[in-house]
């Protein structure tokens, strides 16, 4: 059996819970977009979604932000697309 917390489109918390046959033909692969199918269970005024289907998704990430981001903290030093030069 497998918890898991995830964020909707509005920034809104989704609980779900997969059962050990789902778990097994959809493991969760790590942080990335899913498509979640399943019913919605209410148990002591909490809810939460009982998983049918987990289907990790395709994304293109946001170009505004990628562009200019170097996940090595610095400046690139050849980057044509950045509006800034490292100054040496």
């Amino acid at each position: 059996m497998c918890f898991g917390t995830f964020l909707d489109y509005n920034a809104d918390w989704i609980d779900t819970v997969q059962f050990p046959p789902s778990l097994k033909k959809f493991p969760i692969q790590g942080k990335a977009v899913y498509k979640i199918t399943g019913k919605v269970v209410a148990e002591f005024d909490f809810i939460t979604i009982e998983v049918t289907t987990l289907e990790r998704q395709h994304y293109r990430s946001d170009t505004k932000t990628t562009a200019f981001y170097n996940p090595k903290g610095g400046p690139k030093d050849n980057d044509n697309h950045s509006p800034f030069k490292l100054i040496k």
